[in-house]
This record gives C-alpha cells, structure tokens and sequence, in this order.
C-alpha cells in the first residue's frame, strides 16, 4: 500500500483570470489598471511590475506593433490576477 500522496492543482485554477498591462512607462500601466477599475473587480498583481522584451513567433501580425521589427524600445508590463469566483 502506498502512502505517496498526489497533490491536485484546484479545481478551478483553470478559470483564474490574468491582465497584463504593457506600456512605455510604470505610470502608464497604473493609469490603465486604476481605469479599467481592476482592484474593484478583485485584480491584483501576480509579480513585480518590470521592464519587458517581447519576442512573437515568426510571421505574427503583432510584430509590427511590439517587438523588435516595430523598433519599439522595451516597455514595461505588469500581469494582474483574480481567482476563479472573486
């Protein structure tokens, strides 16, 4: 008989829900996360907010707008988190 426990991710775990915020500048990203009323709505931040590189699969329609084929400088992003039934 074993006695090996499995540990099982929570049932709703799948149903979390992520933000994530990018823009030129921390206060650029806290403007966007106060408008969007993401605290009221039980959004909080998953990691430290921190400067960002983006790199997209080849051929992705997003490069012309992020990344480095668009020349964008690295920006700044922050991913905001709530749990399934906040």
């Amino acid at each position: 008989m074993s006695t090996h426990q499995h540990r099982h991710p929570k049932p709703h775990a799948d149903r979390d829900e992520f933000i994530t915020i990018i823009g030129q500048d921390a206060d650029e990203v806290s403007r966007v996360y106060a408008k969007d009323g993401l605290a009221a709505k039980g959004f909080s931040i998953l990691h430290r907010m921190g400067r960002h590189s983006f790199r997209l699969p080849e051929g992705s329609p997003l490069a012309a707008h992020i990344g480095e084929e668009a020349g964008m400088r690295p920006m700044v992003a922050a991913t905001y988190m709530r749990r399934a039934g906040s």
